[in-house]
């Protein structure tokens, strides 16, 4: 089964994938990958609810429709969903549906639709 996929493949249960989070206005993209929590709240990142990071892990940062759009924190949960089927874009629809299953709302910053080039 797919449970038993992610069990084997390094899920850390108890942990979600990642958090929807706003990014700070003046934040230095030079570092983006896996950080304590701790970091992240120093930096002045907050949920996307504004509520605060949780207080222990890691994420990194994920930006797939860059600063303007849907901005994420991912644990290392995420890249477990990535060694499936490595996409950014699978994982996030796999990762998203599954919040959307267990009952979590729609992302609080909308999804940026990409233009086509004049």
């Amino acid at each position: 089964s797919t449970a038993n996929y992610l069990n084997e493949h390094g899920w850390i249960n108890g942990e979600t994938w990642g958090y929807e989070v706003n990014l700070p206005d003046n934040f230095d993209f030079t570092e983006i990958s896996d950080k304590p929590f701790s970091y992240w709240s120093a930096k002045g990142f907050t949920l996307a609810s504004g509520e605060a990071l949780p207080t222990s892990g890691t994420a990194s940062l994920l930006l797939p429709m860059g600063r303007f759009g849907a901005v994420f924190l991912v644990t290392p949960n995420f890249q477990v969903i990535k060694s499936y089927n490595n996409s950014t874009s699978y994982a996030l629809a796999v990762a998203l549906l599954g919040d959307r299953i267990a009952g979590e709302g729609p992302l609080k910053k909308s999804w940026q639709r990409m233009r086509k080039p004049l």
